[in-house]
């Protein structure tokens, strides 16, 4: 293991301590050259990803490099050098010899990458989805539920949500479907049995989404964008949200997760999108009910001439 890595050095020693050859050039501003010692332009240029050194070393130096690689290769459509890929597998258990802190802050940049179907896909491969997320990759064996899982994977790299921090949020919900598939089974059932079965999923969802390093106020969001899902049923029965639920910034997220899942279930596209048009009408007002007079009290009610 790397116990002494905080020694400056030259410029060729810093390159030789990174991990992999795309990621060790130099760039001269003066001269407007790049500078390669480790030989990683013809690696640029075939779209391959290497190791510097020997890969046997390098993962076992840092597992976590498993997981950069898996995250360049998804992110940028690179293939993988042969032995770079064996050493790969070989050390793959190493992951957990790793600080827990490293280990889901990498996750997590592989997950939000922008291209998290092929992250998720290529960890499933290398045997490493099921070191970092045990709870969550059974589902991926499922033939139905991997397929749904993928499909929404690919719709949350293509249409991610504008504000960059409600991104894990969002994509919860989806890693955690095959875990709360009863909750979207639910929603076409009356309001109360759908509350019922939320809350039955909450302790359990807590407890994951703490373990995969969500804060307090960042469970809270998760909760609540559910909740909002809950508010919008089923495709066939949709139902108008008030105007002070369509306001709150969840409520986008919301429902765009919502007509993701149903699409990946193989619901009808204009079917879905009808349903969101019904849903987005404004809720009919409230029929006022009409004012009870109050009757006089008793106690202190005055008979007619008394002082």
């Amino acid at each position: 293991l790397i116990r002494s890595d905080n020694v400056y050095g030259t410029p060729e020693e810093d390159a030789f301590r990174r991990d992999f050859t795309v990621n060790g050039l130099f760039y001269d501003p003066i001269a407007d050259r790049i500078i390669d010692f480790v030989d990683g332009l013809p690696d640029i240029r075939s779209r391959t990803l290497r190791t510097i050194g020997d890969p046997d070393i390098r993962f076992q130096e840092d597992p976590v490099r498993i997981l950069r690689a898996i995250r360049f290769v998804a992110k940028l459509g690179f293939s993988i050098e042969p032995q770079t890929l064996h050493f790969m597998r070989v050390h793959r258990e190493r992951i957990r010899l790793s600080a827990p802190r490293r280990v889901l802050d990498e996750t997590w940049k592989l997950l939000l990458c922008g291209a998290s179907a092929n992250a998720v896909a290529l960890a499933r491969e290398l045997g490493v989805l099921q070191l970092l997320a045990p709870e969550i990759a059974p589902s991926f064996e499922d033939e139905r539920i991997h397929g749904i899982l993928m499909s929404l994977l690919n719709s949350f790299d293509s249409e991610p949500p504008e504000n960059l921090h409600l991104a894990p949020v969002v994509l919860a919900p989806i890693l955690l479907y095959g875990l709360s598939e009863t909750l979207w089974d639910k929603l076409k059932a009356p309001w109360m049995q759908r509350v019922e079965c939320f809350e039955e999923m909450t302790p359990r969802l807590n407890f994951l989404l703490q373990r995969y390093g969500f804060s307090k106020m960042d469970r809270a969001l998760v909760r609540e964008m559910l909740f909002l899902v809950l508010r919008l049923g089923h495709p066939q029965t949709p139902e108008p949200v008030p105007p002070r639920v369509r306001a709150r910034e969840l409520f986008g997220p919301a429902l765009r997760l919502w007509k993701w899942v149903w699409m990946s279930r193989g619901m009808p596209d204009n079917l879905v999108s009808n349903a969101a048009e019904m849903i987005l009408e404004s809720a009919p007002p409230r029929k006022k009910r009409p004012r009870r007079r109050r009757k006089p009290n008793k106690t202190t009610a005055h008979t007619e001439g008394s002082p």
